[in-house]
Order: structure tokens, then C-alpha cells, then sequence
């Protein structure tokens, strides 16, 4: 039995979603920047409130065009939002996917807002 439970403690594979190491890492890489992390669900929030809960974090509803960094929490996305509607959204603003992270099977992608001059030069 000890055995069993050591190796079960010591496997990160046998952890859950790791809740902690994604807010801290969300934290430090958007630090003076204007940022949210986007959930495609106002149920899914909790354990990011928990964690940290001075990080801006908000549901579908929360979107905005003046913000440098969006990061899109992908969990449970297969189940609330089939269509990508969220992602939609923050591509239509003008954001751009530049990353993907995974935090023990806790997916999200950072999203950072196209300057217009770039913009611009690609239509050309």
C-alpha cells in the first residue's frame, strides 16, 4: 500500500489540472501589461479566484479590444463552447494565438493584440 501511494504521489501524470502553476505562470508573464484570462464559462473560474485572486478573470462577456494579452482557458471548451465561439471573438478583435501551454492537461493559449501598422503592412 505505501509503495502504491508513493509512486501515485511522486507521478505528476496521476495529478489533476495544476491550477497554481498556471497562475503563476499567467501572473509573471503578463506583469505590467493590461491582460484577463478568459474563460469560455462563467462556471469554470473558482480555482483561479482561489489562487490568485487579484488576476482579472472573467467568462465569455469579458472580452475586450483595449487589453495587450488575452490568455483563453481551452478547459472544458469540447463541452461549453462546440463552435469556438469565444476564440472567434478574440480572433475578430484583432488578437493573434502566439502561444499554447498546458498545465497538466489544463490548456491555455495566449492571445496578443496585432498593432495596426502591422496590420496594415499585411494587407498589402
Amino acid at each position: 500500500n505505501f509503495s502504491s501511494i508513493a509512486i501515485y504521489l511522486k507521478n505528476e501524470k496521476f495529478h489533476r489540472e495544476d491550477w497554481r502553476s498556471l497562475t503563476e505562470f499567467v501572473s509573471k508573464e503578463s506583469v505590467g501589461k493590461e491582460y484577463k484570462l478568459i474563460f469560455v464559462h462563467d462556471s469554470q473560474m473558482e480555482a483561479v479566484k482561489y489562487y490568485t485572486p487579484e488576476m482579472p478573470v472573467e467568462g465569455p462577456g469579458g472580452i475586450e479590444s483595449n487589453l495587450k494579452i488575452i490568455w483563453l482557458m481551452r478547459y472544458v471548451s469540447d463541452i461549453y463552447d462546440k463552435e469556438d465561439l469565444v476564440l472567434n471573438s478574440i480572433v475578430s478583435l484583432g488578437y493573434v494565438k502566439t502561444t499554447e501551454y498546458s498545465f497538466n492537461k489544463l490548456p491555455v493559449w495566449k492571445f496578443e493584440k496585432i498593432e495596426e501598422q502591422k496590420t496594415k503592412e499585411n494587407q498589402k
